[in-house]
């Protein structure tokens, strides 16, 4: 009973292992992990009163003794390997993210760890990033919302080089991007982001199949990296890098790899400042894509003549079935080439053209300008 996450009054929660005296908290972690097949525990107040049981839980992730059940008739009809971890939402800091990285180096059952919501910092990101280059059966990892920075992005990059299992990787919300720091009262130094890296790194990565980088601040360097690797890349089929300030030239390259041969079925470009040049370079490569499913272009600034070369593109293309065009800076004319399409093309199901200026035409004439 001290293992349930909702005991009735008078029984012990997880977080409240502490109370116990001497190794109790290490024998109870040994026998909950000992009698699962997931590590279950999200919001459960571990990053706070419930540290010392983490730590313990961890510990036993790395004994070998407790990665199986011995026969017997109580262990009858459990599991025998832990295969899950979901630790989120606990505000787990430094010193339970090297636990976290302890546990992946040694751990040989984990196949999935959902570590977001957290506090993790960079230096114990970066040491997550290492255990994983080692570890040969982890194919899902969960970083998303805690407050990594690019050191860790870096090492993920280096990790994305050489691992074998990895499938899905999910870093979003955390500051990947390059950073200023004060070396002292009168120097400001710049520390270099990690979105080129990540770039490179998923042009030779053969394992990787979704990617989500979504507000990680990456730049113009990852639009750059990510159009390369989308051209050698035959495996990864989901990328989402909204909110990468991608820019317009990041946004163009990127635009311009899309036109080639490619696994990618789901793209996610939300919120990138891609302006009208890169609007019209995702208009050609539609015209030439046939994998793509799913795309997103959000809030980019996207001019009325990049909507409507998107529109006239639709009418070729027969892959995309979701189309999220919402936010932009279109005028009429763009929503009359949309009712063309959803008259003409039977592939696409969703389509969003929500806060757009098709009431105004002034949206009309600042496409000259605005293309250059």
């Amino acid at each position: 009973l001290c293992f349930n996450l909702g005991p009735p009054p008078g029984f012990v929660r997880i977080s409240q292992w502490y109370r116990f005296q001497g190794d109790i908290a290490d024998f109870l972690a040994e026998c909950y992990v000992a009698c699962r097949d997931q590590l279950d525990v999200p919001e459960c107040e571990l990053g706070d009163v419930g540290k010392r049981a983490f730590a313990a839980l961890m510990r036993s992730l790395e004994n070998p003794r407790t990665t199986y059940t011995k026969s017997s008739n109580f262990f009858t009809f459990y599991p025998i390997f832990l295969v899950r971890m979901n630790v989120a939402g606990n505000r787990l800091t430094h010193e339970a993210g090297m636990n976290i990285a302890s546990a992946l180096r040694e751990n040989r059952t984990i196949t999935a760890a959902d570590c977001r919501r957290n506090a993790i910092d960079d230096d114990a990101g970066a040491e997550i990033a290492l255990s994983v280059k080692r570890n040969p059966v982890l194919t899902f990892l969960d970083l998303s919302h805690n407050v990594l920075g690019p050191e860790t992005g870096r090492t993920f990059a280096s990790t994305l080089k050489r691992t074998k299992a990895l499938k899905t990787l999910r870093l979003a919300g955390n500051d990947l991007g390059a950073q200023y720091f004060w070396r002292h009262q009168y120097a400001e130094t710049l520390l270099p982001g990690s979105g080129g890296a990540i770039g490179r790194a998923v042009r030779i990565n053969k394992t990787l199949t979704a990617l989500d980088l979504g507000d990680t601040r990456l730049g113009e360097e990852a639009g750059l990296a990510f159009g390369g690797a989308l051209r050698k890349n035959k495996t990864l089929t989901r990328l989402s890098l909204a909110g990468c300030k991608l820019g317009s030239d990041g946004g163009s390259n990127f635009a311009h790899a899309l036109a080639g041969k490619h696994a990618l079925a789901a793209l996610d470009l939300r919120r990138n400042e891609l302006g009208p040049n890169a609007g019209i370079a995702l208009a050609v490569a539609l015209k030439k894509n046939h994998t793509l499913t799913c795309l997103e272009l959000d809030a980019n600034g996207l001019t009325s003549r990049g909507g409507r070369g998107i529109a006239l593109a639709m009418l070729e293309n027969h892959a995309l079935t979701s189309l999220s065009l919402a936010a932009n800076r279109f005028g009429p004319s763009v929503l009359k080439n949309c009712a063309d399409v959803l008259t003409k093309n039977c592939a696409l199901t969703s389509l969003s053209l929500r806060d757009n200026k098709f009431g105004e035409s002034s949206y009309e004439g600042g496409d000259a300008r605005d293309v250059g």
